[in-house]
């Protein structure tokens, strides 16, 4: 029997499903829209049950040929008691997603945060474990990091590290969905360059905007200058902090084009880190691309406990 595992990694916007091989090769994938499950978490689980399973009929793949279903949520999550403790971008509070997960499936159930999945895809597959510490920052319809350390994932005293989108820019900021003001991600998250896109014209999607400000478009600029800006002072805490050796980034952002993301982020981190690392740290964009967090799910195990 060939081994395969499920990855499941829902998102703000889109939950995406495979079918992943041992090494990290994707050999089916499915997406659901989240937006269609918000405020209805039972329903939303129910429905990645059915995705899956429709998944593996139709590539015929068999439920005794899936070792492990493991799943990325973007928020907190007990992974021992596969219980998703608060994710405010899907309304999840205390979401026993293991318990219903398990009365459809034999094999071991893996919940954890998405963006430690991303990291640990990142770590195991997309570099290779070339590199000892680095952060994996995921920018979609918020903004979250996994941390390696040492080699290994870093959780925390309380399981809260790497709230990357969630550290503080301005007391008196815009209002986030975790409950407090001014966090970072409340400036450069999805969410909020598709807000600040309205001044240009209503219904604007993120890639719009990027779209816009590659043919020069001056406020569509002017919100992508401070995307950069914004994380990049976020980047510049991270790695003056640990001293990091990589920062990769994936997520739907990270597409935008490096004229307007990657290559100001570089030259703003460069500029303003600390100055005995500033130009060693590298800014790239994930290897594994958008599938990062969807392959470090399906390769968790009891070991990596995200």
């Amino acid at each position: 029997m060939n081994r395969k595992h499920i990855g499941v990694d829902v998102g703000g916007t889109t939950i995406n499903i495979a079918i992943v091989t041992p090494q990290g090769e994707i050999l089916a994938k499915e997406s659901l829209k989240t937006t269609t499950y918000l405020h209805d978490n039972e329903k939303m689980i129910l429905a990645i049950v059915s995705e899956i399973k429709s998944l593996l009929a139709k590539n015929n793949v068999e439920k005794d040929e899936i070792w492990s279903i493991g799943m990325g949520f973007p928020g907190t999550v007990d992974s021992q008691k596969g219980i998703v403790v608060f994710a405010p971008n899907i309304f999840f509070e205390n979401v026993n997603v293991k318990g219903i997960m398990q009365n459809a499936f034999d094999c071991p159930i893996y919940l954890g945060q998405d963006s430690r999945a991303a990291a640990w895809g990142e770590f195991l597959i997309g570099q290779k474990k070339k590199v000892n510490d680095m952060a994996s920052i995921t920018i979609g319809t918020g903004i979250g990091c996994g941390l390696i350390i040492n080699g290994m994932l870093y959780h925390g005293a309380y399981n809260t590290a790497g709230e990357f989108g969630h550290q503080l820019m301005d007391v008196d900021g815009p209002q986030c969905n975790c409950g407090r003001k001014g966090c970072l991600e409340t400036y450069c998250g999805g969410l909020s360059i598709v807000r600040a896109g309205k001044q240009i014209m209503e219904g604007l999607s993120v890639k719009d905007i990027y779209a816009l400000a590659d043919v020069g478009n001056k406020k569509a600029l002017d919100i992508t200058r401070q995307v950069v800006e914004k994380l990049g002072t976020g980047i510049v805490n991270l790695v003056n902090l640990l001293s990091l050796e990589l920062i990769t980034i994936s997520g739907g952002i990270s597409n935008a084009p490096d004229n307007l993301l990657l290559n100001p982020l570089r030259q703003f981190v460069r500029e303003h880190a600390y100055s005995a690392i500033a130009d060693k740290v590298k800014i790239e964009r994930s290897v594994l691309g958008d599938d990062a967090p969807l392959i470090g799910a399906a390769l968790q195990d009891e070991t990596t406990e995200y």
